[in-house]
């Protein structure tokens, strides 16, 4: 099944949600046996409760906004900005779905780069 905007299990995936990053939100999206990878950082957070106390610990938990959603199957895919006080990253999300409910998360965050003068004629901005 394609994953869109209008699906629910797209609409409960945790960065659709991030907004509402509390423990009781987290709760309804990841299994208690989740896995969170953060490859940039080499990290790895194990089970629900370590990626609540996360979340509740942040010195600066971003807001943000979703660019766009998709999967298909069990795998979906979010990309999004967030906002944090020291400026706007984007972010990408690969979840594994276990029943309705995330077991495993990849997430990837970049900050955003001028691009070079050299290529100007070659591409788009947007």
């Amino acid at each position: 099944m394609a994953c869109s905007w209008r699906t629910a299990r797209c609409r409960r995936h945790p960065a659709a949600r991030r907004a509402a990053g509390t423990g009781p939100a987290r709760r309804r999206l990841y299994t208690d046996d989740a896995v969170q990878e953060l490859p940039q950082s080499g990290e790895l957070i194990r089970g629900l409760p370590n990626m609540i106390a996360l979340v509740e610990h942040h010195p600066d938990f971003p807001s943000g906004e979703i660019t766009r959603i998709s999967g298909t199957g069990d795998l979906v895919v979010v990309e999004g900005r967030l906002r944090y006080e020291q400026g706007t990253f984007f972010e990408v999300v690969v979840a594994q779905f276990r029943g309705d409910r995330v077991w495993r998360s990849t997430e990837y965050y970049a900050a955003p780069f001028e691009a070079p003068e050299w290529r100007a004629d070659l591409v788009e901005r947007i």
